[in-house]
């Protein structure tokens, strides 16, 4: 049994305005110069790049809208966008659902303190976490924000 979750980061009626209130912010604040030094021609290729920028940045947003939790009987695999953070059964001591405190992590994405980090987003209050066995050293605590986290616990404890 293997159990997925997409969970966007933010609702999406706020996510794209602010978003795009930040492209228009950025945007403004690179061709604001060209405006006041009207005299001097912007350096060949300076448009080409302002594009590209603009274009890295809507993907950007595009891909780390949602992170996505895959869990089964080998693990589970988390992460923002082309990011993951790849955890193998063997490795995890003990497991729970739980309510996401933000105020342990200092925020929500994805945060690292000392002993753990978390996978979080706003959009959902619940999640897993697991007590994970470092590869040197003691064990740290890793949350990963879940809608369904008792059918993720069930996906990781169910047989290959």
């Amino acid at each position: 049994m293997v159990h997925r979750e997409r969970i966007p980061f933010a609702r999406p009626f706020l996510y794209w305005p602010v978003a795009l209130l930040i492209f228009a912010g950025v945007l403004l604040a690179l061709l604001l110069p060209l405006r006041l030094e009207a005299v001097q021609r912007p350096p060949a290729g300076y448009y080409a790049i302002l594009g590209f920028i603009a274009a890295l940045f809507l993907l950007g947003c595009r891909w780390f809208a949602h992170l996505a939790v895959e869990a089964g009987p080998e693990g589970i695999v988390a992460g923002f966008g082309p990011l993951r953070r790849r955890i193998p059964v063997g490795r995890i001591e003990a497991a729970r659902a739980t309510d996401f405190r933000w105020t342990k992590y200092g925020g929500w994405g994805w945060r690292f303190r000392p002993g753990g980090e978390a996978l979080s987003v706003f959009t959902t209050k619940r999640g897993l976490e697991l007590l994970v066995r470092a590869r040197r050293g003691r064990p740290r605590s890793v949350f990963i924000s879940c809608r369904e986290p008792e059918r993720a616990l069930e996906a990781l404890r169910s047989p290959a």
